[in-house]
């Protein structure tokens, strides 16, 4: 992968799912900015409130989890 900047969105909105649903049971939506080539911010809501804000940095072919707040 190039990427995350140079990415298709579609496939970003992929790699985040797939990170969140890893790790999260249960959300209703979530929001997103690509930082850099390498990392990403998620806003995740249950309930219209925010739960979570997590990033993530691109390691390998996924993202796994910098920081959480």
């Amino acid at each position: 992968m190039t990427g995350l900047l140079k990415a298709d969105w579609d496939y970003v909105e992929q790699l985040i799912e797939k990170a969140l649903n890893d790790r999260i049971r249960t959300y209703d939506s979530y929001k997103y900015m690509v930082i850099d080539e390498r990392h990403v911010i998620v806003k995740v809501y249950e309930d219209n409130q925010l739960v979570f804000t997590i990033k993530f940095w691109l390691h390998a072919d996924g993202l796994e989890v910098s920081e959480v707040w």
